[in-house]
């Protein structure tokens, strides 16, 4: 609540306080007398003015935190978990284990990047490094993205490139940054030395609108201007059958057995599979389109209207998706993940897999 963040802020605490989960909050300070005749100042101060002056003193405590954690020699540690209740050591730092990926503890991966000098391709790899590239990966619930989203990280662990992703809430500056550079590039004759690994899940900025056309625009301008910049759009499909037992063992069936358990008689995502299957029929197909569609079917059991652009009989929906697809470079399935892989991997040299 604001009142409790404002007297942290006063007492001298800071806000992003470490709560142990299952723990109860440790409690507001006591407020000092000065505050407290504040307050009652403010309660006197009539109409607006009274809530004018309350929002400006509620502010002044957190502006005055955030100046000074913007302050360089000043900078504090976020006591934020990492995981397993691990507990931070700071900024990233060389040598710092604490900021080893999970993954690469115990498994025998190599701690800190290669040269590029001493890169081995794969032996079951036929692409090449590029000074500049961007591979993106679409995201559909259910068909491998967390695997694709796994490589992409490895990679930037191992100082291969950048992994920028599951949302695309901040598309429009991501991009206006990329246009910047790419038309430098263009004006200068020669590629820029960035290698960008997108995962392109879901968020209210739907890929298909505005990302998936800026890309394909800003590949069209390296490649009119001969500029060597590959970007590699990749996506993957799967059994329908399968992948609908597969969304419902991962986001409903656990929602059903709770609901049922609680006695309700008909719980809104139906009783079994076969209701919930019928109450979102082209499930995959309007996830492609639409990501924020999954939303509905995890959790209400329903697609809305807004967001089910195919139909049963299909119509226009067909073809937004058939249109949407045509923009990719590489459209496997998921039972044919590690051939998917290797294609879009040669088209733009992605060193680990």
């Amino acid at each position: 609540n604001i009142e409790f963040w404002r007297r942290a802020a006063e007492a001298g605490r800071s806000p992003q306080t470490r709560f142990v989960p299952g723990s109860q909050p440790p409690p507001p300070p006591e407020m000092p007398h000065d505050d407290a005749s504040q307050s009652r100042r403010l309660r006197a101060a009539p109409g607006k003015k009274r809530g004018a002056d309350l929002r400006r003193a509620m502010r002044q405590p957190a502006i005055a935190e955030q100046r000074r954690r913007r302050t360089p020699h000043e900078i504090q540690k976020r006591n934020v978990d990492l995981w397993h209740g691990k507990e931070p050591s700071g900024y990233c730092t060389a040598g710092d284990s604490s900021l080893m990926m999970p993954w690469a503890s115990g498994e025998g991966l190599v701690t800190s990047p290669k040269r590029a000098a001493t890169f081995t391709r794969s032996n079951w790899s036929s692409g090449e490094r590029e000074r500049c590239a961007i591979i993106v990966d679409r995201h559909v619930h259910k068909n491998g993205g967390s695997t694709m989203r796994d490589i992409f990280l490895e990679n930037e662990r191992l100082g291969y490139g950048l992994y920028q992703g599951y949302t695309q809430l901040l598309w429009r500056q991501d991009f206006a940054v990329l246009q910047r550079i790419a038309e430098r590039a263009v004006a200068e004759k020669r590629s820029p030395n960035h290698f960008i690994m997108m995962e392109a899940h879901f968020g209210f900025e739907e890929f298909a609108n505005r990302p998936l056309s800026d890309l394909v625009r800003l590949k069209q301008l390296y490649q009119a201007a001969g500029v060597r910049c590959p970007i590699a759009l990749m996506t993957r499909v799967r059994e329908p059958l399968a992948y609908y037992l597969s969304f419902y063992k991962w986001g409903v069936a656990f929602r059903i057995q709770e609901a049922l358990t609680k006695g309700e008689v008909q719980p809104q995502w139906g009783r079994n599979f076969s209701e919930w299957a019928r109450q979102v029929p082209n499930l995959q197909s309007s996830i492609m389109v639409r990501g924020m569609t999954a939303m509905g079917a995890e959790y209400s059991g329903r697609i809305h209207a807004s967001r089910r652009t195919i139909g049963p009989a299909g119509g226009r929906g067909w073809e937004e998706l058939d249109n949407m697809l045509s923009k990719f470079d590489v459209v496997g399935t998921t039972q044919r993940f590690d051939e998917t892989l290797l294609l879009a991997a040669d088209m733009v040299g992605l060193p680990v897999l």
